[in-house]
């Protein structure tokens, strides 16, 4: 990609309009539009998704129409605190004040990537406004999205997670491509706006968006959403389609809820009665035919292959059901272990998955073998995760490329966020064309097929979080091609953003040059 500078026009004799003092008033209300409007497209804050398609065009045209050049930054930034603040609050519960700070980062990003945008479009005329925000968008999450403090949560295509119908090319793209066509699709209704205004209302301060530039730039925009809303549709048909003739398990999330040493928030020391309500709940769901029972994460405060060694074998010899729990030895101390394990019907141990990623705004250190087993079994290859490790995109793909056909995660997130980390697992499911079960231990267990389609889940609500969610799952397709390519597009959205800057690094010296050489203005006689 090349960024040239267009031929500036000739100079005109016509006085420049006048800025008006109030327009960066109506630049920050629409800024804080922006915020709100991606704050409610969340699911904790009302799940209204529409919103989340056209969240950014009130930032976009306060930052190039209403907003002094200096601070044209700030809509965005808003717009990011909106969105990234509005999931950092929901860590609040654990994180306290490091979560608003977080928030605060994240929108002082989006500032420094405003204030470089409109001086590119405007020394380029436009040309390249559609791929500026997109790229540059993408790319910081590409480059943020391994660390561990929120991972990859959070993100612009999640709120996107309960329709799937619209996210299905995330199967080639990732969530990077989903992300690239939202952001995109904010631009083209902005641009327009922005047209319109300068239609009617020659722009103050910078040059306007000349007509052919704005049918050309805006019937691109237009075709690639539109290419991928149809793809998208055809996609999900199909593969909903396939996954009828698939084998299914009958899996159940044994969500148990607090009490019995468990506060309402999920925390505290779980006593000899807490397992016993898992034996029973387990029992119940085999009752409704389950073949699997899922627990949570570090549901058990001790080495089950140690400590009380026949307890699972033996509920699972009673059961006929593969069980899968998850343990701790040594919490709360931060370097506790923290893995599961797998138990077939006739109570032997098929294997064990060591967590990988730790949470740091857990207080977790631990040190454990790094690895990516799958377990063939009589329902199908599994490969189960923990938690955190849902949130970054190699742990599911890697295991999805060796053999997984469904995914069983044994999660224990704090209250608030426990629902919402339901659609990383659709965003995962998609990705890899593989079913996921995910059990929580107090609020937002899920069963999601291949197609990102949610057959059971059960939020927080009047049971206070206690629930069997069971469902029949079908194996997964496992024909996605980004289990073979992995995050390539998020990439190539890196390149992008460092030809962005060389371009605009060069564009900014060319600029230096021609004013110095420029001769000094005179005076009229």
């Amino acid at each position: 990609m090349s960024i040239e500078a267009e031929t500036a026009p000739a100079a005109s004799t016509a006085p420049a309009p006048r800025v008006r003092r109030g327009n960066w008033l109506i630049g920050l209300a629409l800024g804080i539009l922006s915020a709100l409007m991606l704050l409610f497209s969340q699911l904790k804050f009302g799940g209204i998704w529409p919103l989340a398609i056209i969240g950014l065009v009130p930032a976009i045209v306060a930052q190039y129409r209403y907003m002094p050049r200096k601070l044209s930054g700030i809509p965005i930034g808003l717009a990011f605190l909106g969105l990234y603040g509005g999931f950092a609050s929901m860590s609040v519960q654990i994180a306290g004040p490091t979560a608003w700070a977080i928030a605060v980062g994240f929108g002082l990003v989006g500032i420094l990537i405003g204030a470089f945008d409109r001086k590119l479009s405007e020394r380029t005329g436009y040309r390249w406004f559609l791929l500026q925000l997109p790229i540059t968008w993408v790319a910081f999450e590409m480059l943020y999205e391994d660390n561990l403090v929120l991972g990859g949560e959070g993100e612009l295509p999640s709120t996107l997670a309960f329709v799937p119908t619209l996210i299905q090319p995330i199967s080639i793209f990732g969530e990077a491509g989903l992300a690239f066509i939202m952001i995109l699709f904010n631009c083209v209704i902005a641009l327009a706006i922005i047209r319109l205004m300068d239609r009617s209302r020659p722009p103050a301060d910078g040059p306007p968006v000349e007509g052919a530039v704005f049918a050309k730039v805006g019937s691109i925009g237009l075709v690639l959403t539109l290419l991928w809303v149809v793809v998208s549709v055809g996609m999900f048909s199909s593969t909903r389609d396939a996954l009828e003739n698939q084998p299914k398990a009958r899996i159940a999330a044994i969500q148990q809820g607090p009490g019995l040493g468990v506060d309402a928030a999920g925390w505290g020391q779980p006593t000899p009665a807490l397992y016993e309500k898992l034996a029973r709940m387990t029992r119940e769901a085999a009752k409704q035919g389950a073949q699997m029972a899922v627990w949570g994460e570090v549901v058990l405060y001790f080495d089950p292959r140690l400590t009380n060694p026949d307890f699972i074998p033996s509920l699972a010899r009673e059961t006929g059901m593969y069980i899968q729990a998850g343990w701790t030895v040594g919490a709360p101390d931060p370097k506790a272990s923290n893995m599961t394990g797998l138990w077939a019907p006739d109570g032997q141990l098929v294997g064990i998955y060591y967590k990988i990623h730790p949470v740091i705004l857990d207080n977790e250190d631990f040190d454990q073998p790094v690895s990516y087993p799958v377990f063939k079994t009589d329902l199908g290859i599994i490969g189960m995760i923990i938690c955190f490790d849902m949130s970054f995109e190699a742990p599911t793909r890697i295991m999805t490329a060796t053999g997984a056909q469904i995914m069983t995660a044994s999660t224990g997130d704090w209250t608030a966020i426990g629902p919402s980390r339901l659609e990383t697992v659709v965003m995962r499911a998609v990705e890899n064309r593989v079913s996921y079960v995910k059990d929580e231990s107090l609020n937002g267990s899920g069963i999601v097929d291949a197609s990102g389609t949610v057959l059971a889940k059960s939020f927080f609500a009047d049971d206070h979080g206690q629930a069997i969610v069971i469902a029949d799952v079908p194996l997964g397709t496992r024909d996605a091609p980004y289990t073979q390519l992995g995050p390539v597009f998020g990439w190539v959205c890196v390149v992008g953003l460092v030809v962005r800057i060389w371009g605009q690094g060069r564009l900014w010296r060319r600029a230096r040059r021609e004013n110095r050489q420029a001769p000094p203005a005179t005076s009229a006689a």
